[in-house]
C-alpha cells in the first residue's frame, strides 16, 4: 500500500486565502484537501457509510484544504489588516478545526462559493 498523498476520492475541496499586500496587490494562496487511501479507488469513508464530517479516521488521517492553505501564508503579514478572506470550493461547511485554524491565521471572512474545486 503507498502512503503518498492523494487528492481525496470523496470530494476534493480546494481553499483560496486571498489578501491584499503593502503595494495594495491582491496575493493569493491555494491548498486542496488530501488523504493516505493507499492504492483505493474507494474513498473509505463511503465503503463505511460515513456522513459528512465523520470518519476522518479511515482517511489516514486527511489534510483539510483549508488547514493546508493557512500553512501557506506569510508569517509576516497580519492577515487581519490585510483583509484576508477564504474562498472554499467543492463543500458547502467547515468543520470547526478549520474555522479555528482559518481564524487564528487573521481570515476575516469565510465565503462558501458553492462552486467546483
Amino acid at each position: 500500500m503507498s502512503e503518498a498523498w492523494h487528492p481525496c476520492l470523496k470530494q476534493l475541496v480546494r481553499c483560496d486565502i486571498l489578501w491584499y499586500n503593502e503595494e495594495n496587490k491582491r496575493v493569493k494562496v491555494s491548498a486542496t484537501n488530501a488523504c493516505r487511501v493507499g492504492d483505493s479507488e474507494v474513498c473509505h469513508r463511503v465503503t463505511a457509510g460515513s456522513r459528512s464530517g465523520e470518519g476522518y479516521d479511515l482517511c489516514g488521517p486527511p489534510k483539510h484544504a483549508e488547514k493546508e492553505a493557512v500553512k501557506l501564508l506569510p508569517q509576516d503579514v497580519d492577515m487581519r489588516l490585510a483583509g484576508a478572506v477564504a474562498h472554499i470550493y467543492g463543500h458547502d461547511w467547515l468543520c470547526m478545526d478549520c474555522q479555528h485554524a482559518l481564524t487564528a491565521a487573521g481570515v476575516t471572512m469565510f465565503v462558501l462559493t458553492g462552486e467546483a474545486a
